[in-house]
């Protein structure tokens, strides 16, 4: 068991399971965190393979935009305090627009799933993040800053916002909070299987 602990969410594929991996071979535990149990497994399995530490890497399987899911995260955190919260639950989702009440549903889906599952799972984890040295990472876009994402991109930006109030509130307990904005990101680039351009 290593001495620090980390939650990632998103953590099965792409830019989340390359921070997991970095996590665990910089001798963290991690907790993975998303909703489909069997990649996330196999994920862990990967990553405690490929770092060389059985059992560092464990698969939480969660939806984060329900309340009443986050107990099982809590549950797994054991009590232990939490290093590292990565906020990288999220992507691009798409959606009929064609009518108001489509739009609506698009709007509240991307909103929900980039902003409300980082706000959850930190609000969950609070308690427990270690002071003073606690850090919460929120994984945005560059599309926050540029656009061309409509929904996604608002939903994005909005990380940025939320950040400064966070910061503000857990500076005083020497507890960080940073946004990354990622571009596009090769599957090479994160050491993950094929070559697909992956988009945050």
């Amino acid at each position: 068991m290593g001495e620090r602990l980390a939650v990632v969410s998103g953590g099965e594929t792409g830019i989340g399971a390359a921070v997991a991996r970095a996590l665990v071979r910089d001798g963290c535990d991690v907790l993975i965190v998303g909703r489909r149990a069997d990649v996330l497994l196999a994920t862990a399995e990967r990553v405690n393979a490929e770092c060389g530490r059985p059992g560092a890497a464990q698969a939480v399987s969660a939806d984060l935009t329900d309340p009443e899911q986050l107990g099982g995260v809590v549950e797994a955190v054991a009590g232990r305090p939490v290093d590292v919260v990565v906020n990288n639950a999220g992507g691009y989702l798409g959606g009929d627009v064609s009518t108001l009440a489509g739009t609506a549903a698009h709007w509240r889906t991307n909103l929900d799933a980039n902003v409300l599952t980082a706000v959850l799972l930190t609000e969950a984890l609070r308690p427990a993040l270690r002071r003073p040295g606690g850090r919460v990472i929120l994984v945005s876009s560059i599309a926050a800053q540029r656009g061309g994402g409509g929904a996604y991109s608002a939903a994005k930006a909005a990380l940025h916002g939320w950040a400064y109030d966070l910061a503000g509130q857990l500076g005083p307990e020497q507890i960080t909070v940073n946004v990354v904005s990622p571009g596009y990101v090769t599957g090479q680039v994160l050491g993950v299987n094929g070559g697909s351009v992956l988009g945050r």
